[in-house]
């Protein structure tokens, strides 16, 4: 699944076609709207404030306003991969509850937003990202009352100021160290190791490593086919790991039991599995539907909004290992392998944590992909000029 190549309108200059700069900033009109209301609506959701935090759930009628009332619309298809998973979802909507609906509507915010603007139109400055990012967390700090409690272990996944703000800080680390911004960059890796998520240190070490490997092996590793395969073999991994099949290892290797080392996880895990009747023969092609793991663990555990921490994980037992696969085929396959490398961090990310309800972790992922597609859109025009 090819993302949109983006068309501007052109003017032409001699025998080649060039890009008009008036005719680029009026088609950008609307994208810079939905941007400036985008980001508002998230920094202020991120403060913390209870009667707050749900405003950016607004934004889709905020964007489909701004796309009705500007005349360049179109529809771009970067986001499609998700919209697959909306509509696998569809099937299980005749027996839908509020988390299945919640989780739907989560995952319909940024999947409609990004797929009505295409914001490699306009040149995002995430230095300024990062200003409030951390200012955001510098709320938290002071919210939490924790500044004078102060603790650090890489091992144990423990810290003071453990904040999911690591996650969009990721995204962006990745971003700045693939167009050589080495500075910004380094600022990002030290407040994500402040804000310590042991998955973000790790899906960055996965997604840079290879570009320091032979151009063949690289292709090889960022191949959606590969992705796919090693994304199967790991959810294998977790549901064994869930099952007891690696507790010896773990105690002998790292003097920590394999519920200690992921943080609760296996135990979490190990009930899921129980709850849903988990065989991998009749989950290979459906699953329980969207929403119904949630409420399965809610009902076992007598107690609300219970996370899987595994998006991996989840998206087997909710959809079945086709749409599993397909999904993160689809979410890999890119022509250029900066974009293959960040969509590598993401699906890095499913292993351990909730990210695709997660808001300002999605946002920053597409629009670290526009900006992407704005580079090599300026690689392309200078090469042909």
């Amino acid at each position: 699944m090819k993302n949109k190549l983006i068309t501007y309108p052109m003017r032409i200059k001699g025998n080649k076609a060039s890009t008009s700069g008036p005719e680029i900033a009026a088609n950008a009109v609307g994208e810079r709207r939905a941007y400036i209301s985008m980001m508002m609506l998230l920094y202020i959701a991120l403060i913390g404030i209870s009667f707050l935090r749900y405003v950016f759930y607004l934004l889709p009628i905020a964007a489909l306003f701004i796309w009705l009332t500007y005349r360049n619309r179109s529809v771009n298809f970067t986001a499609m991969p998700f919209w697959l998973l909306l509509a696998a979802s569809i099937s299980s909507l005749y027996e839908a509850d509020a988390n299945g609906m919640k989780m739907s509507y989560l995952m319909f915010v940024y999947t409609f937003t990004f797929t009505l603007f295409d914001f490699s139109k306009i040149e995002i400055n995430f230095n300024k990202s990062i200003i409030f990012i951390f200012f955001v967390f510098l709320i938290h700090i002071v919210l939490g009352g924790e500044v004078g409690h102060i603790s650090f272990s890489l091992i144990n996944s423990e810290s003071t100021f453990e904040s999911t703000l690591a996650f969009p800080l990721g995204v962006l680390a990745l971003y700045f160290f693939i167009v050589k911004k080495y500075f910004s960059f380094i600022i990002s890796v030290v407040l994500c190791v402040i804000m310590l998520k042991r998955i973000v240190i790790v899906a960055l070490f996965l997604a840079i490593a290879p570009r320091f490997l032979g151009e063949r092996l690289r292709s090889f590793i960022l191949n959606p086919y590969t992705v796919s395969i090693f994304c199967g073999l790991t959810v294998m991994f977790l549901i064994e790991l869930a099952k007891g099949s690696f507790d010896v290892f773990f105690v002998e290797t790292i003097d920590q039991s394999a519920n200690q080392f992921t943080k609760g996880r296996k135990e979490l895990w190990d009930a899921t599995l129980n709850v849903v009747n988990f065989n991998y023969s009749e989950f290979a092609f459906w699953g329980v539907g969207q929403g119904k793991v949630t409420t399965l663990l809610e009902n076992a555990f007598h107690t609300k909004d219970i996370r899987l921490h595994s998006d991996l994980l989840l998206l087997v037992l909710q959809f079945g290992g086709l749409i599993f696969i397909s999904f993160i085929f689809f979410l890999n396959k890119h022509d250029s392998m900066n974009k293959r490398t960040m969509s590598l961090f993401l699906t890095t990310l499913f292993l351990t944590d909730n990210v695709l309800v997660y808001q300002h972790v999605m946002v920053f992922y597409f629009l670290a992909m526009s900006q992407l597609e704005r580079a090599e859109n300026k690689e392309v025009q200078i090469s042909e000029n």
